[in-house]
């Protein structure tokens, strides 16, 4: 069974990054593309689907991602849903907060190509 893994940042040459960081993983994942939390929010609540991975940026524009992760605390699809957080941030306030909010993972994004692609591999490794 493919594994379902959402890519959500409202700039498009991260989300690129990141599902061409995925698709040297592996080529059996459903990748969906979301461009901020109030998207991620939506999905959550009209997809059957329940994603096994949701890597997630923090600072977006609409609906940043903890403001999302605030929204779907709870949600019964969290409870089988990993959470990857990616920020440019190293605030420590962000970290913390990511953590709090139920983020499983937590990478910052000027991560070189090759050390993203392993730290993904981990992340799913252990879906």
């Amino acid at each position: 069974m493919r594994k379902c893994i959402l890519v959500v940042d409202d700039n498009p040459t991260d989300r690129l990054l990141v599902s061409t960081a995925l698709s040297r993983i592996s080529s059996d994942f459903e990748i969906v593309e979301l461009t901020d939390g109030k998207e991620l929010v939506n999905y959550f609540n009209s997809s059957k689907t329940t994603p096994d991975l949701v890597i997630l940026d923090i600072k977006m524009q609409r609906m940043g991602g903890h403001e999302a992760l605030e929204i779907l605390q709870g949600h019964p699809k969290m409870e089988h849903t990993k959470i990857f957080v990616t920020s440019d941030s190293d605030d420590s306030s962000d970290v913390d907060n990511s953590w709090r909010l139920g983020a499983h993972y937590y990478a910052g994004k000027s991560l070189h190509f090759t050390t993203l692609v392993k730290t993904l591999q981990d992340a799913i490794g252990t879906l």
